[in-house]
């Protein structure tokens, strides 16, 4: 039956438990992985390995290609105080424009290091479908069945590689 040959999980509605599950399942980030965002309010967490008493404070820029890292042109560096977040929110960014984040650390000696985040798309469509999926019951068993382009997204660079349904209201099911 097709629906033992469909990797699944079943989550709680929590944020942490998608989060989780996004974590172990989603390929590795390289330099070519577009990240999508929902919206443009950009909130960004980081750890720091070296002794956060050595840490003067952290700058955090945008810019439209990775190699503008010394000069971001969308936002210049901006300081955290010291905190290792940012939250930023409206930049008039188009759903059509890569963008990159730049966080610079900079310790107490004047050096500093940048991290390159990107590219970065916001995509604020939800995906599309040709048709509605087939749905079939039989016995205790519930089959979905869908072609591989029945949903897309055209922001998405790639091709969608994952869904996301619930069956009632307390768990989500995950199919890759």
């Amino acid at each position: 039956m097709v629906a033992d040959y469909i990797s699944t999980h079943i989550s709680g509605s929590k944020d942490l438990d998608i989060s989780d599950f996004l974590c172990r399942h989603l390929s590795l980030y390289t330099n070519e992985t577009v990240i999508y965002l929902p919206n443009d309010h950009i909130v960004l967490n980081w750890e720091v390995e070296e002794s956060e008493s050595q840490i003067d404070d952290f700058f955090v820029g945008l810019g439209l290609d990775a190699t503008e890292k010394d000069s971001p042109s969308l936002v210049d560096y901006i300081s955290t105080d010291s905190k290792p977040y940012v939250r930023h929110r409206h930049e008039a960014l188009g759903s059509d424009e890569l963008f990159y984040v730049f966080i610079k650390t900079v310790n107490k000696a004047g050096l500093f290091n940048i991290a390159t985040l990107g590219p970065i798309l916001i995509d604020q469509t939800p995906p599309r479908y040709k048709y509605i999926p087939r749905v079939t019951i039989a016995l205790d068993t519930i089959v979905f069945a869908w072609e591989s382009d029945t949903f897309y997204d055209d922001e998405q660079t790639a091709q969608i590689d994952q869904l996301v349904f619930q069956f009632g209201r307390l768990s989500f099911v995950y199919i890759k």
